[in-house]
């Protein structure tokens, strides 16, 4: 559904015909997209080959909206519920959910650098 009035962005009509690039590109990368079918947009082969390149093993996002958190790394992407997680496959990308409440999907998580163990909690 294209937004009738929007504030900020005139959505052109072939909105949904545009592939994820196209509409982050035409939104000048200030719409937020949220795909259900386009699960990892935003990691791409050069992002973790620029993890590796840094020396950056894992790397966080939040307010993933999700009931628990979900594990991206090369070419797979993996929702979990609330659960603990040892981490095994490096480079990999973690996105937990939100710490506020919404539609009973909020929580936090907790990492122990030790184990590479990711502990998410709904609270």
């Amino acid at each position: 559904m294209i937004p009738k009035n929007p504030a900020v962005f005139d959505f052109p009509d072939i909105w949904y015909d545009l592939d994820y690039r196209q509409r982050s590109e035409l939104g000048k990368y200030e719409i937020w997209l949220h795909e259900e079918d386009d699960l990892n947009p935003l990691y791409t082969i050069e992002d973790f080959e620029f993890m590796e390149k840094h020396d950056c093993r894992i790397s966080f996002t939040g307010h993933t909206h999700i009931r628990g958190f979900n594990a991206v790394s090369r070419g797979h992407f993996k929702q979990y519920r609330y659960k603990n997680l040892i981490l095994k496959a490096f480079p990999i990308c973690i996105g937990i959910h939100p710490v506020i409440n919404h539609n009973n999907r909020n929580g936090f998580c907790k990492f122990d650098i030790e184990r590479s163990m990711l502990q998410a909690i709904r609270s």
